[in-house]
């Protein structure tokens, strides 16, 4: 009687046991009323919920430590990124230092040097775009653009007495001595183009791709004569197309919401370099010099970023950066000038000159 008794009680509870399993799993399986979780036998609110709740139903949010991400820009589900913002450089450095007014012989006083055409401390804005294609939740392609920053700095130069270029230049003119007035210009702008090949593995991420950077510039000086009253341009144009391959590494950091990224690139590239020169006499009526020069130098940019970006929304993110950047081996157009009294110039391009570049960027980041 007793074993008959247990017997029952033993196929009863085992039964019950196995009605309630299949249940539970059925629950667990479906979607979760609006954004809430499974926790505890029951559906929680993830406001009211512990750390470390469960998601159900593909809703985004914290998981169980070692069965899923915890970040939002952890090893993705989403296919594209998609960042635009604005980056305001500065550029330093590059020029010779010359001396390129001065007051007519015998005094011969610098009046003005290229040191009055430095752009240090302009931070000037600029657009920054990036495109990331995903291939799979540890590589993917990012096409990059960041550039239209845009320099310039204008001199004007009277003196009660007369003035001249510096150097022997002068004395084989007629509009650049005994001037009366010199007025320079001196602009430029910068253009970068990327499409990198990027792996992530744990914390740091590799990448491997191809880079165009464009530097262009021009300066032009005018001077009028005080005698005859025409004035004449020395004008030189300055073009850099850097085109070549880089690698570079990264490591980054997240939280709940937020990622801290270091970035850096380095990259070895073949300058087509140019420059253009002309110089115009007797109110640009008379041509003295009109040649171009080119070379191939082989130049070098090593690029990093720091940066930190924050979720808005489930497919929005607030970007904020700094960049720092160096260029090797370029050309800048105040050192092309020839102040010698050779009638076509030296005919030749510098472009050994280094640019560092420097400045915060900002954007939004779409994802889906």
């Amino acid at each position: 009687m007793r074993r008959s008794v247990l017997k029952l009680f033993l196929a009863g509870a085992f039964a019950g046991f196995a009605s309630m399993a299949p249940a539970a799993d059925q629950v667990r399986g479906q979607s979760a009323p609006g954004p809430y979780a499974w926790q505890d036998g029951g559906w929680a609110d993830p406001a009211e919920a512990s750390p470390g709740y469960t998601t159900v139903g593909g809703t985004t949010g914290h998981f169980e430590e070692g069965t899923g991400p915890t970040s939002w820009y952890a090893p993705p589900d989403y296919d594209i990124t998609f960042m635009a913002g604005m980056q305001w450089l500065s550029r330093t450095g590059g020029l010779f230092d010359q001396t390129l007014i001065v007051e007519i012989p015998p005094l011969s006083t610098p009046l003005l040097g290229t040191d009055s055409l430095d752009f240090d401390g302009q931070f000037r804005p600029g657009a920054i775009f990036q495109l990331g294609l995903n291939a799979d939740q540890v590589s993917g392609v990012d096409l990059i653009y960041w550039g239209l920053n845009s320099y310039d700095t204008q001199q004007t130069v009277t003196n009660p007495n007369l003035m001249g270029l510096a150097g022997t230049l002068q004395l084989a003119t007629n509009d650049f001595i005994f001037s009366d007035l010199f007025q320079l210009d001196y602009e430029s702008s910068l253009h970068n183009a990327e499409a990198n090949y990027r792996q992530t593995i744990e914390q740091g991420t590799l990448l491997i791709g191809f880079r165009y950077f464009n530097l262009d510039e021009r300066l032009d000086i005018l001077s009028r004569n005080a005698n005859t009253q025409t004035s004449s341009n020395y004008t030189i144009d300055a073009q850099n197309h850097l085109v070549g391959g880089q690698v570079g590494a990264g490591w980054h950091h997240d939280w709940t919401r937020v990622r801290f990224a270091i970035d850096t690139k380095f990259g070895v590239f073949a300058n087509a370099a140019s420059q253009e020169t002309f110089l115009g006499d007797f109110g640009n009526t008379f041509v003295r010099r009109n040649y171009r020069a080119e070379s191939m130098p082989v130049s070098m940019i090593s690029d990093s970023t720091l940066s930190l970006k924050t979720q808005l929304t489930n497919w929005l993110a607030f970007d904020i950066g700094y960049r720092l950047m160096w260029v090797g081996n370029v050309a800048l157009a105040p050192n092309q000038l020839d102040l010698s009294d050779s009638p076509d110039g030296t005919t030749v391009i510098n472009a050994h000159q280094g640019l560092f570049l420097n400045g915060l960027f900002v954007g939004f980041d779409a994802r889906w």
